[in-house]
């Protein structure tokens, strides 16, 4: 099964079937397909694009890198997975399922 498959586009080749397969702390479901799931749950339909952000800390050195300072970043095992498509009423929505919130805001390009 590919996230091509279900109409979704990834950001980098190869990533979906990583995505596709790592499995939710809390659900133990596949991330993606929780997403999946969720956007089509909230707002009908597919999205057009998948898209992840990995998670990172800094244990050191927080805004002293451009000051020639120690910094010490890490990835950690969480992420951030957004289920993105077009709306056509000129309104942005942003659905979080972990803490059952909604927010909205008016396009600025409209």
């Amino acid at each position: 099964m590919s996230l091509a498959a279900h109409g979704v586009m990834c950001a980098r080749n190869g990533w979906s079937r990583r995505i596709l397969h790592r499995m939710s702390a809390t659900t133990k479901v596949p991330v993606a397909v929780r997403a999946l799931e969720s956007f089509a749950r909230r707002f009908g339909g597919r999205p057009t694009v998948l898209a992840r952000a990995p998670g990172r800390v800094t244990l050191i050195g927080e805004h002293v890198d451009y000051s020639d300072g120690l910094v010490l970043p890490m990835s950690i095992d969480r992420d951030c997975i957004a289920a993105v498509r077009v709306s056509n009423d000129g309104r942005w929505r942003a659905w979080s399922d972990d803490l059952q919130s909604l927010a909205e805001l008016p396009d600025p390009a409209a």
